[in-house]
Order: C-alpha cells, then structure tokens, then sequence
C-alpha cells in the first residue's frame, strides 16, 4: 500500500500511548488494499469493581481493531470491538455485522489532521471506553441520545408539527407517497386517500406511542419485523402486532407499510423540547402470512430503518436562522414589491430566516433569459412566466405555504394593501414610490434601491404609523448629497451605464454582477429583518450602503425625525418640515429678537402628490433689512448659494419659499401677500410656501 509510512507512524503512536498494554503486528491485505492492527485498552475500573468485568458486560482489557484503507491519513480507519461487545450503550453506530463505537461527536477525519495525528483517536477511545465501564456515555443533563440511523435503509419526511397530535389525539393512519431505488426508500406525508393504495408508489403510515416512560437505550438492530415487535415491547409499546394485523385490509394493499414510533423519554432528546423519540420504519408486507380469522406479518418480514429528515416549515427555518422569536410579530403580513433581481433575492433571504408565514408578492413582469444572469430563482423555470407566481413555487417548497403572488400593477390594488403589513418596494419605479406616499396607505414602507452599478445603495425605512415617511427620508438623503461630494456625484452621474437617482438596477441597459447584487441584497435583508424582529420606531431610518474596491461593503445610518405637517391653502398642498429646520428658525429668530427676521426655505416640490418638503434654508443676505414689524430679505449672494444648492443635488433640492419670524405674534401682513405674489412672478408660477413663524406657531399663508 502506497501509504503503509502513514498506518506505521499510527502504530507506532499506539505502541507510545499509555492506555494501550498491548500491540499487534500490521496485517496487510493487498487485495483489498486495507492494513489493520489490534491494540489492547486497558480501562480505568474503579476499586469497587474486583472482577475482570462489568455488570455492564464490559471487560478490564479490551481489544480494539483498527482498519485502514488506501485514504488515510485523509480518512480515519474503520474502529470495531469485540464480536460480542454489549450493544446496549449508546454512541454505538447501527451495524449488523460488527460493533463500531461512536467516539467523536464530530467527523473522525477531521480529528485525525489535528497535531496530535493518531493520540486524538486513541485518546477519544480509551475515553469512550472507560465510560462504559460506568455506564455513563448517556449524560442526561445534556438531553436523551436518540437511536442512531447513520446506516439506515432510508429516509422520511416528517413534520414535527404533526408529532403533537399524532401523540395527543392519536392519528390512526397517514398517506405515503415513496419511491425507491437499490437501496434506499424515500417517503414524505400526504392526505390519506385509501383509493390511491393500489398505486405502486403510495402507501400509509401507522403511528404508535408508548404507554410509558422507556428510560434505558436499546440498539437499533432491527432486521425483521419480528426485531421490531420485540423492540416495540421493550420501550412499552405493546400492542403493535395486534393493530396492524386488524388493519389487514389495508395492507394487503401495499408493498411497504410505514410505523412511526413515539417514545417517551425520562429526559428531553438532545437538541430538541420535546421528550418523545420519533423512529420510522418500513415493513415489506409483499406477501402476508394467512391465519383461519384473518391476515398477519411474517414475523421474517424484513424492516428497513428509516433516518427522520424534518419538513421544511416556517418553525425550521427560525430555528436555523436564529430568529429572535419574543419579539417578531407572528402575524404580520411581508408584501414585497417587485420581484426583480433585487426584491427576489431580498424576499429569498427574508423567507429562509422563517419569520412569517404570510407573504405577498407583487410583480406583473415576466421572466426572461436574462434575468438568469442576477434573478433569485435559479432552477428550470418556465421562462415567459410570472416573476411573483415564479417566486411563490419557490417559497411554498421552503415550508412557506401562506404565499399569495399577484400580477396586477401595484397602483390598481391599493384595496390589497390593508393594515398591519410591511411593504418592501424594490422596483425602482418613481410612480411606484410616488403611489406608495399616499396617506390612505396605512402600511410602513421599506423603499430599497441601487444606483451606480450596484455599487451604492439606499434603504429607507419608515417611522411607526408612518410618521416619518418614505418621501421624508428620500428628500434627506437629498440634503446629505448638497454636503457630501460623493453622493452628490452619484446623483448627478450622467453615463448611460449608470442611471440617475430614483432610477436604480431594473433596466435592461443596466449591466450589472449577480454577486455585487446579491452582496447589497443580503445586507439589505439584515436591516430589514432587525426591523422586522424588534418592530418600528419612532423615527424613520436612513441606510446608505457603498460597496469599495468590490469587496468592502460600508453602510452609514442616519436617524430622521417626524417632520411638522403644516397646510398650504392658496395650492392646497402640504407642508412637511423637518424638525432641524424647525429648530435653526427658532435658534435664528432667537438670536435676532426684538427684530424680525428670516431666510430662504430649501426642499423638494411633488406636484404629483402635491407635498412641499423643507429640509434646510439659506440665511439671510448680509443686505436683508430687521427691524421690530418688518422684514426684507436681502439679495446679496442669494443667487449663487442657491445654484450650489442646486448643482449638488442634481436640481432636486432648490429654494421653494421663505420664512420670516413674527417674534410679536400675528398672521399675514399686507407687505408679506405682497413679497409672495413677487416670489410666485420671480419663480414664473411655481408653487411656492411662505412660512411664518411666531411664538412656537408655524404657519403658512
């Protein structure tokens, strides 16, 4: 054997440890290209225990065998005791021919590249050996070892769900669906339909429970439904061959009949709350055995062992994801709009954390090769298809079975759109955000979007009841760009691979990487479900997210305040001031009191949704005239601080009104109806807020 050097270092690790008394020689098998040799445990009993073994059946010295094949040292040998070792411990892996100890909670291999090569496997050996010597390999403190299935004859699919009341209520049979090959049978529940029997690949499952706490650990050596009936008595379930005999009727019908038994353990199973131990079996009943009253088993049927593989459910997904499930509303609603490579991949990695089973798909765009390219779904689909119908498959196949798709466009469902639902809009469509403003809306919006190749993106996530809206925290990033040159030549990019703000990675022309979305998007869904698990704040959020040398992903967040909402009556707008204007009006009329005083209002106008937004002002000119009744805004350098502004931020933020302070009280004066009829001529007819502020009162005219 080509590596003899490595299994003779390993022996000669053997020959050195102090737990082996006794070596034998390397026995080389060319045929098969296997090595072997024997060592000789000598096991720590303690002085209570006179004799050369146990009451366990557990001997003072024993042999252990360890095998070696070509792959090593990259696999671990093959490690058997004793023919007639005592099987009643538990960490002994199911095997019919030999006794092969469980000793490494994790992989053998992995434990033989450590430094310590062939002393971790002989350390891990002599220590499993002297536990049970005690009897002391089960810990209950850490929960019951449940009967080990590594070598099983297959699979099934099973809720854990449905183990509550198959325990509680007693579920007399559930439908099978299965297949199988050479060797091994996989089976997953369905509806029991005794009509469907007669198909080869449909049969039922019969559940059992004990009647009593089985509180010692049987090997799995079941072979034989005969092994199984002895089994079945063993753990207190004493009546199986009696109720699947009255149920000849509708065994007769079927190859395999499936038993799944529930077992109650003194303690908790490790890993799990529950303290029943669920073993499957399948038991071929090709041909049963005819008595006078009725039919039988063979108690020589053959039974095959079958590993429980739970169904994907929301309760897995939490589990694995590590949801935070004291604080998650169970019964909130996830709408994501826009099923594009973006909102797919951000309603994916939401999904798989299992923190709704309710959610809502909008998307009536179809699927098309080159979304392959960046798209969430990847398996053969049925291209020409609805995304959201597409990504609906999908997710009922995690477990997520209350997943509703629509097709129709977003603006003509505002009626779907109830209460108590998170809306994710990810479509990259200004109307869409536009349509989303709308106060009839009671749902919080969380606006998400990448510009700039994908490289850069925006998170905006709404205050609670809505208090800061989507519409708030765009016009603030609008006001971060007017200080910061790099988001504002992000906004003012005008490269036809890139697109401009509010545009965002939903076009064709947009060439993009799958992993550079996919980066932003998986951040992206981390912000999300915080908000998701710990519910909304009271003011709204602000995530601004670059991705730098293609790797380094930064995100800055930003905390936005409700803004004061005020009535604008000559075009029947609203006002919305942010509250750090409310406080440098207030600080500047302070500073200049008895006199009035003012300045020039900075913010976004939407005719659309007829909203005037203040973020910012410009002081007053150094020209502008204060006395204790009157104001004058003055003009000097006005201009050119004004196309700053507007330079920065694309156009997007531009001087829309003026504010003066009344610091004696009092609305409108003629001379103000004056200056705004001057400012609405000077701003040729735009809409334009004049803003009064007296005494802690805002107020416009």
């Amino acid at each position: 054997m080509g590596n003899l050097k490595f299994i003779e270092l390993a022996h000669e690790y053997t020959n050195q440890s102090h737990h082996i008394s006794h070596v034998t020689d390397i026995q080389v098998d060319e045929a098969n290209k296997k090595a072997s040799f024997t060592a000789t445990f000598k096991l720590n009993f303690p002085s209570a225990i006179t004799g050369d073994e146990t009451e366990f059946g557990v001997r003072r010295e024993e042999k252990v065998k360890f095998e070696f094949c070509e792959k090593f040292p990259s696999k671990a040998p093959f490690i058997t005791l004793r023919k007639d070792f005592p099987r009643d411990f538990e960490h002994i892996n199911p095997n019919k021919e030999v006794v092969n100890p469980c000793i490494y909670e994790a992989n053998l291999d992995e434990l033989l590249q450590q430094p310590s090569f062939f002393d971790g496997i002989l350390d891990q050996m002599a220590f499993w050996l002297d536990k049970t010597v005690t009897n002391t390999l089960f810990d209950s403190s850490q929960g019951w070892e449940p009967m080990r299935t590594d070598e099983n004859q297959g699979f099934i699919e099973y809720p854990i769900s449905l183990a509550e009341p198959n325990i509680k209520v007693g579920i007399r049979c559930i439908g099978i669906e299965y297949y199988s090959d050479t060797n091994k049978v996989y089976a997953s529940l369905m509806e029991l339909n005794t009509k469907n029997l007669n198909k080869t690949n449909h049969s039922i499952l019969i559940p059992f429970v004990s009647k009593d706490i089985a509180n010692r650990y049987y090997p799995n050596n079941i072979c034989t439904y005969g092994d199984l009936v002895e089994f079945c008595q063993r753990v207190h379930i004493p009546h199986i061959n009696e109720q699947l005999t009255n149920s000849y009727k509708l065994l007769e019908k079927v190859s395999l009949v499936f038993v799944t038994l529930f077992i109650k353990r003194p303690v908790k199973l490790i890993g799990t709350n529950s303290d029943f131990e669920i073993i499957n079996f399948a038991i071929n009943v090709k041909s049963l055995e005819n008595t006078k009253k009725s039919k039988k088993i063979k108690h020589g049927a053959v039974v095959y062992t079958l590993a429980t593989v739970e169904s994907a459910t929301k309760e897995l997904l939490s589990k694995f994801s590590g949801l935070n499930k004291k604080t998650t509303n169970k019964n909130m609603t996830i709408t994501q709009i826009g099923c594009g490579s973006l909102g797919s991949k951000i309603i994916m990695h939401l999904s798989r954390t299992g923190i709704t089973n309710n959610i809502k798909l909008i998307d009536n765009g179809l699927f098309n090769a080159h979304n392959y390219a960046r798209h969430a779904l990847s398996s053969v689909i049925n291209i020409f298809s609805y995304k959201s119908k597409l990504l609906e498959a999908s997710l009922n196949t995690m477990g997520l079975l209350n997943v509703k798709s629509l097709t129709e466009d977003i603006k003509d469902i505002k009626n779907k759109i109830k209460e108590n639902q998170i809306l994710i809009e990810s479509t990259a469509d200004i109307s869409v955000r536009n349509f989303l403003i709308d106060d009839e809306i009671k749902s919080e919006v969380i606006y998400t979007v990448l510009h700039r190749l994908a490289t850069f993106g925006l998170v905006f996530i709404e205050g609670k009841d809505r208090s800061v809206r989507i519409d708030d925290l765009m016009v603030e990033f609008y006001y971060h760009c007017n200080y910061n040159d790099e988001l504002s030549e992000l906004i003012k990019t005008n490269n036809v691979n890139y697109e401009t703000i509010g545009q965002g990675c939903g076009s064709l022309t947009t060439i993009v990487s799958d992993a550079t979305i996919s980066l932003q998007a998986a951040s992206m869904a981390n912000i999300i479900q915080n908000r998701l698990e710990y519910g909304s704040k009271e003011f709204g959020e602000l995530y601004i997210g670059e991705i730098k040398n293609n790797i380094n992903l930064f995100w800055k967040d930003l905390k936005v305040f409700p803004p004061l909402i005020l009535n604008e009556t000559t075009y029947n707008m609203q006002v919305r001031v942010s509250p750090r204007v409310i406080n440098m009006i207030k600080e500047e009329s302070k500073k200049h009191l008895p006199n009035e005083t003012g300045g020039l209002l900075i913010g976004h106008i939407s005719l659309v949704n007829r909203i005037f937004t203040i973020v910012d002002f410009i002081d007053a000119p150094e020209d502008s005239k204060r006395s204790s009744g009157y104001f004058e805004l003055g003009t000097i350098g006005l201009k050119d601080k004004i196309e700053s502004y507007e330079i920065k931020t694309n156009g997007l933020l531009t001087y829309i009104g003026t504010w003066h302070s009344h610091p004696l009280g009092g609305g409108p004066s003629c001379t103000d109806k004056r200056i705004k009829e001057k400012l609405m001529k000077d701003r040729e007819n735009c809409p334009s807020v004049c803003l009064i502020y007296s005494s802690d009162d805002f107020l416009t005219f």
